[in-house]
């Protein structure tokens, strides 16, 4: 087990920077407490904010009370040749001034497996099911006051490359490698419902083009089946 605390108030917003203490915009607090066993991992944390700006940009932070999280590795290989992984979150976000408020229950179960072929073709397999609950209040894209929100998303990947290597020199490896990887995912109805606060900085480059779902978070998901195909 392992818990702390970081506390950061001020009185005064213009206070930090005109004594050259701190140039930071947003000021965070945070208790927690977290566990590692073994493969496993829990956390249990609340979190607020303070906004020290005096600009325009200025924005009410959400308070998080609280986040949860817990994973569950399976042991490599004990679950037909792969791992399996159960990931359960819940998420609770109010702001002060009466905007956007929000509760969000997630579960995935997840399996995937590697295989290396004798002549170096190297193919992983994803499967995952996950299920959201959402509890929105006082969202602007909302008719009422209330609003529940459930989503179920399944998702299989398969993504195969064949990396190719030769020495250069004493000292250095160059590695050529073709990828080509087919997701399977279902085409979901719009998602203008459910609210969006983890995902809205969604980029697309070379660390995440082959990831199933390329959105950070999980307020938002990729639908739609496709192939990605390229070269690294």
């Amino acid at each position: 087990w392992r818990s702390g605390v970081n506390l950061a108030v001020t009185s005064d917003e213009q206070y930090l920077r005109q004594y050259d203490i701190s140039s930071k915009d947003v000021l965070e607090n945070e208790v927690f407490a977290e566990r590692f066993d073994n493969r496993d991992y829990a956390v249990v944390r609340a979190m607020a904010f303070q906004d020290v700006r005096t600009s325009d940009r200025r924005t009410d932070q959400p308070n998080i009370l609280p986040e949860a999280q817990a994973r569950f590795y399976g042991a490599p290989g004990n679950v037909l040749g792969g791992r399996a992984l159960l990931d359960s979150s819940f998420l609770g976000l109010e702001r002060s001034d009466g905007g956007d408020d929000m509760t969000r229950l997630s579960s995935a179960l997840s399996w995937q497996r590697r295989d290396v072929t004798s002549f170096g073709l190297v193919t992983t397999t994803d499967v995952m099911g996950r299920g959201d609950i959402y509890y929105a209040v006082n969202r602007p894209d909302n008719s009422q006051t209330q609003k529940n929100k459930t989503r179920l998303f399944p998702l299989g990947n398969i993504m195969t490359s064949y990396p190719l290597t030769r020495p250069v020199g004493s000292d250095m490896t160059m590695i050529i490698e073709p990828i080509v990887s087919v997701t399977a995912v279902p085409r979901l109805d719009r998602q203008s419902g459910i609210p969006n606060e983890d995902s809205q900085d969604g980029q697309l480059d070379s660390s995440n083009l082959f990831n199933p779902n390329r959105f950070p978070g999980l307020d938002r998901v990729e639908d739609q089946s496709r192939t990605t195909y390229g070269a690294r």
